[in-house]
């Protein structure tokens, strides 16, 4: 989560900010503009995704990989709190021939309205709804990723929805224990917890977790208290040198994820 719980500011900042003071330091929006999201579908061959919730526009992309037919295998992209996600596109193609659905945030690049925790795990399964019923997917093998604050949506949605597996990139256990560890004296101020760790033991989707060893923003220990709750098959990938910001290019990564997936369509093996 860059930059999430770095820095806190002051109480008496936080505390004018409403009804959610804490979604100052939750959320980092990237905003662009129409012109922007319609010219990235255009550069990365993909779908623009507009989906109304809410009083809320939901912007995004589905790439499909070409030359394929059938309905299609899918992962849902669930970003960090700073993230722009149309850059997985030009990764996609590293993913086992599955689609891939990128919808930021509302708020977040060319989406309205305003982030907040309750109306972004409603958005997630209203953008989950919409692909299980495009006929060019397949609902029985979606999968959900999310990476540092999109773990937390992505566990929502796995808990609430049926899916084929789930990824999670420096996951944590809630908002709520990152803020005692950052600065315990405003973690009072916490309304919006994600709490990831209370819906893990009910979810039995595979689950393949990637954590940083050297991540200062989201202390391993965060992640592996989510792993160990979690009701399903698990694999763990401990990297000792990787970072918050810099997982994503170890060489390991991405040959994982997509080996992880090619696996969603069999019987699970294995066990944690």
């Amino acid at each position: 989560m860059r930059r999430a719980l770095a820095v806190f500011g002051t109480a008496a900042t936080l505390l004018l900010g409403g009804c959610h003071p804490d979604s100052r330091f939750i959320y980092h929006p990237q905003p662009t503009d129409e012109a922007a999201w319609r010219a990235t579908a255009q550069t990365r061959h993909a779908e623009p995704v507009h989906i109304e919730r809410d009083g809320a526009v939901l912007r995004g992309w589905l790439w499909r990989p070409p030359q394929r037919t059938g309905p299609l295998p899918a992962i849902m992209y669930f970003g960090g709190n700073a993230e722009n996600v149309s850059w997985m596109l030009a990764e996609a193609h590293r993913l086992d021939g599955h689609a891939l659905l990128a919808v930021p945030y509302r708020g977040y690049g060319a989406s309205t309205g305003v982030p907040e925790e309750t109306a972004l795990y409603g958005d997630a399964l209203a953008v989950h709804d919409w692909l299980a019923a495009r006929p060019d997917i397949d609902a029985a093998r979606i999968a959900v990723w999310g990476r540092s604050l999109g773990t937390g949506v992505a566990t929502w949605v796995a808990a609430h929805r049926p899916v084929a597996g789930v990824v999670l990139t420096t996951p944590f256990d809630s908002v709520a224990a990152l803020a005692w560890h950052h600065l315990p004296v405003l973690a009072f101020l916490v309304t919006q917890r994600f709490d990831s760790l209370s819906r893990a033991p009910s979810i039995d989707a595979p689950l393949l977790a990637v954590l940083a060893g050297a991540d200062e923003v989201v202390p391993p220990a965060h992640g592996e208290r989510l792993v160990a709750a979690w009701g399903g098959r698990v694999r763990t990938l401990r990297w000792p040198r990787a970072t918050h910001d810099d997982v994503h290019v170890h060489p390991g990564y991405w040959p994982e994820v997509a080996a992880f997936l090619a696996t969603l369509s069999a019987p699970p093996q294995g066990v944690r």
